[in-house]
């Protein structure tokens, strides 16, 4: 590609961005599927989603899971061998791209020793494949269901995007994030803004900052190649980004754009100097990551190629360190219900590097993926045919043996967050069907017990928070409405009570006991009919009468703005009863024509059931200074008595109570 061509790409791909600005009614997150695809990805920046667009039609129809278990695993990680222990016919077309006995990977043997590798068994509700040509048989077929069922929605005017939708999901614990601090140091990974044009061929990059709190001083910064986010436990700092070459190919033009997902662990017990322990990659754009109990579960979604005679082009690869090895037939499960022709590679890493990592691939949409203790659920989106409805096939995995449990499905397309809940033996979800909202309890074996129907006709489903006995839903028509629905027995759910208000919420979190958080944007009606979007809205919903939620309090900030904890939940700070997240703040002028009037960080607290600002702030140094880069604040964190706040080109320390700035550090 030539360079005048890249620029042109990622200045359009900045256009959304800037029309934002003036456009009616930011809709929310749950109805914009091109925006909820690209946080499927991880991805709110424009250069990012631009680089890997030629994914997006493969993306739209096909998703993908791979589940790895840690140290509960029970499947064979060499891939020699077949299910059944017979060699597979194309072990020896394996053992060529795999690392024998004393390379890089040959840790994957060693995984065999250390796991308890039992194989699996007859009651298995979805089977392992047999063989490679298997596979490549499976996705051949599911290709040709899918090419008609497009041409039919073409036929019927349906539009193709329909197709990529896929919920937002909510912030889970263990979860990371661009920036994490232990009290003592920050840790920050920012997007290196000359990448975008300094690769020829689209490449990424990335600096970590290890920074000392106390004076903002730079510890340390590492340059890393990809985009992604921090976990950090103990010493060991994860770093899980996306790229978009192999490690250890040269990059050209043609492999340049091929997504590969990768995981750094780094030893920080010197911030000064981060030693690099582990290096894994695997195949796929970057997905989700959580760390649990020192175990880091790393997903990507991956598109196979169908290249006939070459059924190997059909299986994805891991990466150790640059060895490669693609992974056997019996380490991917074919479940029948499966309906997209994609993977998405998830990988189990031990953040002590005492286990090597261990993979596992499903075939079969996954519009989400849900892990409780015992169990893992999977749900991936069949769009019906004609008159047949949506539906959410699913699948219970138990952990102690990962066999398949349980088989079934439901009416509808998940929700946009939170879509899964395991409580007290039953699985809860919640979806969109013919119209309406729908609540499911489902047992164990995935049947349906009971659910809550009808109680939200004709509105998009927002916001869904589970506590215990109860769920939280949030309905959007014109304005929000929140149901609180009695769960207390899963043979026979319903409704409590709702309450209606203007806006909406793009967010929904708990703040105590009995208040939750709606996080949003208000609503007008211009006088062209039209539902505009205004300022920022947080609203306290009292929910100690199930019967009768109440408003406890609201504020909205601007004539009209924007937040990035609008679409990305890990924006948004809620600790010790303070709440803080970035805003920009326009307001018209006489000529009608909108300004910004502030951009920068707001904290506010939780007090007496009130919502109090404590205090703005900003990271812009005069009227003139407008480079978004450097004034557009990504992230906030408390650490001590200390707000500290970033863009992609400088931090801040301040005092939370006074917004005084007290220390500022220039980012690369």
């Amino acid at each position: 590609m030539k360079r005048e061509e890249e620029i042109k790409q990622h200045g359009e791909a900045l256009g959304p961005q800037l029309r934002r600005l003036t456009d009616p009614v930011q809709r929310p997150l749950a109805l914009q599927g091109e925006l909820l695809k690209g946080r499927l990805d991880g991805d709110a920046r424009p250069g990012r989603a631009e680089a890997r667009r030629w994914l997006a039609p493969l993306c739209a129809v096909a998703a993908g899971v791979v589940v790895v278990f840690g140290a509960l695993l029970a499947f064979h990680p060499g891939g020699i061998e077949t299910a059944s222990g017979e060699a597979a016919p194309e072990t020896a077309m394996l053992m060529e791209e795999a690392p024998v006995e004393g390379e890089a990977g040959a840790g994957q043997a060693a995984a065999s020793a250390a796991y308890d590798m039992a194989a699996p068994t007859a009651e298995e509700a979805v089977p392992h494949a047999q063989s490679y040509q298997e596979i490549m048989d499976r996705i051949l077929q599911i290709e040709g269901e899918q090419n008609k069922q497009e041409a039919m929605l073409a036929d019927a005017g349906a539009p193709r995007s329909m197709m990529g939708s896929a919920p937002l999901a909510a912030v889970q614990p263990g979860e990371g994030d661009i920036l994490q601090s232990d009290g003592e140091y920050l840790y920050y990974l920012t997007e290196n803004q000359e990448s975008l044009l300094s690769s020829a061929v689209g490449g990424f990059s990335s600096t970590l900052y290890i920074v000392k709190a106390a004076d903002l001083s730079i510890a340390s910064a590492t340059e890393v190649e990809g985009t992604g986010e921090l976990y950090l436990e103990g010493d060991r700092l994860l770093l899980v980004g996306e790229d978009g070459v192999f490690p250890g190919e040269d990059s050209t033009e043609e492999t340049s754009y091929t997504p590969v997902t990768s995981a750094k662990i780094y030893n920080v017990a010197d911030p000064a100097r981060p030693v690099l322990e582990s290096d894994f990659t695997q195949e796929g754009s970057f997905v989700s990551c959580q760390v649990r109990d020192g175990v880091a579960y790393l997903v990507s979604e991956w598109v196979p190629m169908t290249v006939p005679g070459d059924p190997l082009k059909a299986v994805p690869s891991t990466y150790d360190g640059a060895a490669k090895r693609r992974l056997a037939p019996d380490e991917v499960l074919l479940p029948g219900a499966a309906q997209n022709a994609s993977f998405a590679v998830v990988s189990a890493l031990a953040l002590d590097g005492e286990t090597a990592a261990v993979t596992q691939a499903v075939l079969g949409g996954a519009t989400a993926v849900h892990l409780s203790k015992e169990n893992l659920y999977i749900a991936g989106t069949r769009y019906g045919e004609g008159e047949e409805p949506d539906r959410t096939n699913l699948l219970r995995f138990a952990l102690d043996s990962l066999s398949c449990a349980a088989e079934g499905q439901v009416e509808g397309i998940l929700g946009a967050s939170s879509p899964m809940d395991e409580y007290g033996g039953y699985l809860r979800l919640a979806a969109t069907a013919d119209g309406e909202i729908r609540l499911y309890v489902l047992d164990m074996q995935l049947e349906e017990c009971s659910s809550v129907r009808g109680f939200a006709q004709e509105a998009e489903l927002g916001g869904v928070l589970y506590r215990g006995d109860t769920a939280y839903v949030t309905a959007v028509r014109d304005s929000e409405e929140l149901w609180v629905l009695d769960l207390s027995d899963p043979q026979s759910a319903g409704t409590r009570g709702k309450i209606a208000l203007n806006g909406f919420s793009q967010q929904l979190f708990a703040v105590n006991a009995h208040t939750l958080l709606g996080f949003g944007l208000d609503t007008r009606t211009g006088e062209d009919g039209v539902l505009y979007s205004g300022g920022v809205r947080l609203c306290l919903y009292d929910v100690r009468d199930p019967d009768r939620p109440a408003l406890a309090d609201q504020v909205v900030l601007g004539g009209r703005a924007s937040s990035e904890a609008l679409y990305e939940p890990r924006a948004l700070l809620l600790e010790e009863g303070r709440i803080g997240f970035p805003a920009e703040l326009r307001e018209a002028d006489g000529d009608g024509l909108e300004q910004t009037k502030f951009s920068g960080y707001f904290l506010f607290e939780l007090r007496d059931g009130k919502l109090r600002e404590l205090s703005r702030t900003s990271l812009q140094r005069s009227a003139a200074e407008s480079d978004y880069s450097t004034v557009h604040i990504l992230r906030g964190t408390l650490a001590g008595d200390t707000l500290y706040t970033a863009s992609a080109r400088r931090m801040a320390a301040v005092d939370p109570v006074s917004g005084k700035t007290l220390a500022e550090l220039e980012l690369g």
